[in-house]
């Protein structure tokens, strides 16, 4: 069953959203990651994507993500502060195919797809205000996650992210997610900052061809 959620969206294959990444790399990176300062430069996007202003839907989004349905978890990005903070939103569609199995007398949006929603936000906001072309954020480490109310169909998730810490090549994030006043997800994420081997941003490229340079984390998907 196709889960496209908005009519004309260019569709693209599902890869894996969480490459394995060597531990010595994590650790390094964690090690040298730096406080964003407040007057980083990062307040205003870089010119590459100065004509995106907000709140953005989808066609925006999709000049700075390489993320293609059946694998795009955001509709809409209310405000930004690139580099330093994000608020999106998803409308959790009724008819998504992940709900025939999860679970079909009891229908749940799967918590491990509220937190990829999540670093997916997180990912635009620092993608953003680094002007990332070419430039794809993969998951590294999701710590002290924790899951306090259901997402059921027709919801709209509310996705929060401060950039907590940035440096070249890591960033932290401070993440949360909301259906109305209701907290229902929270945790850390850590995202390794890589080069994409493809770095054409066009709307009509599928997901899949963004596969990272050799090097460390390359794992076969992006967030």
């Amino acid at each position: 069953m196709n889960i496209d959620k908005a009519a004309g969206s260019p569709a693209a294959p599902v890869v894996s959203a969480v490459p394995i990444l060597p531990e010595a790399l994590v650790a390094s990176e964690e090690s040298t990651a730096l406080e964003v300062p407040e007057a980083s430069g990062l307040s205003e996007a870089p010119a590459v994507f100065a004509d995106i202003s907000y709140p953005c839907t989808r066609s925006e989004i999709c000049k700075v993500l390489p993320h293609r349905d059946p694998f795009l978890w955001l509709d809409r990005i209310i405000s930004c502060t690139p580099g330093k903070a994000v608020v999106a939103e998803l409308e959790v569609a009724a008819d998504l195919a992940v709900f025939e199995g999860h679970f079909p007398a009891h229908p749940v949006f799967p918590g491990v797809l509220v937190m990829e929603a999540l670093a997916q936000a997180a990912s635009f906001c620092i993608l953003v205000g680094r002007g990332g072309h070419g430039t794809l954020g993969f998951l590294a480490a999701i710590d002290e996650a924790r899951f306090r109310n259901q997402v059921r169909p027709q919801d709209v998730l509310r996705l929060e992210a401060v950039i907590t810490k940035s440096s070249s090549r890591m960033c932290v994030a401070q993440v949360s997610a909301w259906v109305g006043d209701t907290l229902c997800a929270s945790a850390t994420q850590k995202y390794v900052i890589a080069p994409a081997a493809n770095t054409a941003t066009s709307t009509n490229t599928p997901a899949a061809s963004y596969a990272p340079a050799k090097g460390p984390g390359h794992g076969a998907g992006e967030d």
